[in-house]
């Protein structure tokens, strides 16, 4: 997997790309004041020991976390499997919210992105987009030792630290360069 930098995709500073035989395969970045991890396929995305995401993965499976019990959205957290409702947009029902799942299989991580609306009218091919809403401002999650919020701890486990190694990146490798004058 091989992760791109991507200026232009995000009207907030840009976008991580995830890249696998020439496809993109998923996307980071900001929409308003959501981090949203774009799924460009509905299958499942192993992440190997010696890949750059799997130790951010790693830690962020680490983490242990309280949920809201009575919401209908049950997100719900081991420390081998993460099903996670995005915070993205409210949808009556309950089936039309995209979740993530991240579940340790022997020495990787598999994520899959599901929406049991689209699975049932078979529109298994959009993209779907997982919101992270940091700040106490989505979902009610708590790391039960930091007391952060699942969201805080995707943008500063995971998101973050790829975001900061590949924009610094681009900016000593620019391949567009400033033509024009002040």
């Amino acid at each position: 997997m091989e992760i791109k930098y991507n200026p232009n995709n995000s009207p907030r500073n840009g976008s991580l790309e995830f890249w696998e035989n020439d496809n993109i395969i998923m996307e980071m970045g900001g929409v308003g004041a959501d981090l949203v991890w774009f799924f460009y396929t509905r299958d499942v995305i192993r992440v190997s020991p010696g890949m750059e995401l799997y130790e951010p993965l790693k830690e962020f499976m680490a983490q242990g976390y309280e949920f809201y019990e009575d919401d209908d959205l049950k997100c719900s957290k081991t420390p081998d499997k993460l099903v996670w409702y995005s915070d993205l947009g409210h949808i009556d029902s309950v089936e039309g919210v995209s979740y993530l799942t991240i579940e340790r299989k022997d020495d990787s991580f598999e994520l899959q992105s599901r929406n049991k609306l689209y699975e049932k009218y078979g529109a298994t091919g959009r993209p779907q987009a997982i919101a992270f809403r940091p700040a106490r401002n989505g979902t009610y999650s708590e790391n039960i030792e930091t007391h952060f919020t699942l969201q805080d701890d995707f943008s500063m486990i995971i998101y973050n630290p790829l975001y900061e190694k590949y924009s610094k990146q681009r900016e000593n490798n620019p391949t567009h360069r400033k033509t024009y004058p002040n």
